[in-house]
């Protein structure tokens, strides 16, 4: 793990170092895809990328690749689990409060492929994924808390449309990601849907 913290030290520090980036502001959707709950919430996140000569991407008719860094904060929604211990705890007649937080955090190496006369990109990315669950329980009027996290590798795979405004700096992206980590010693496979809003500087 320490490694990968280093790699990510140096690429940060090699684009930073360069001019002509780009960077994205993102809003969407997230939807785990193997729970048995309907597991889902909201997800907001940020890149920062730099365009590559890569001849044998144009080689391919892909026109431009562009890598960077990029982290998401997953807020998952965890009312349904709520209401599902709350209910248990009246079902053995006593009065229980339960408040759930759970949150996602990739922060991930990335690489973008846009197609050539086409307003169609590729992208994918490995990185780390941070997970917290932090729960507080009350019975009775007594509180008991509990929390627990764990930072895994993970990574994912995408494919979207983008558009721009003439000459103007901002474009605007709008796709989907499949994402596989492990949170909790859980194997993860979820889907995010988003749309951003990118600036070239």
């Amino acid at each position: 793990m320490k490694k990968f913290l280093l790699v990510f030290v140096f690429v940060f520090g090699v684009v930073l170092s360069t001019f002509a980036l780009q960077a994205e502001v993102r809003g969407g959707y997230y939807k785990a895809l193997n729970t048995d709950d309907d597991e889902h919430g909201m997800a907001f996140g940020f890149s920062i990328r730099k365009s590559m000569d890569a001849e044998f991407i144009s080689n391919l008719g892909f026109g431009n690749l562009k890598v960077g860094l990029g982290f998401d904060y997953i807020k998952v929604n965890t009312d349904d689990l709520e209401k599902s211990l709350e209910a248990l705890g009246a079902a053995f007649g006593a009065s229980t409060e339960v408040d759930v937080d759970f949150s996602i955090i990739p922060i991930y190496l990335e690489a973008m492929v846009e197609k050539e006369g086409l307003p169609f990109y590729t992208t994918a990315g490995i990185g780390i994924y941070k997970s917290k669950l932090d729960m507080t329980m009350t019975v009775a009027e007594t509180s008991t808390s509990s929390s627990s996290s764990s930072t895994k590798l993970g990574g994912f795979i995408g494919a979207g449309v983008h558009f721009g405004i003439g000459q103007s700096p901002l474009s605007f992206r709008a796709g989907g990601k499949l994402h596989i980590f492990k949170a909790n010693d859980d194997t993860y496979k979820a889907l995010i849907l988003d749309a951003g809003i990118m600036y070239k500087f």
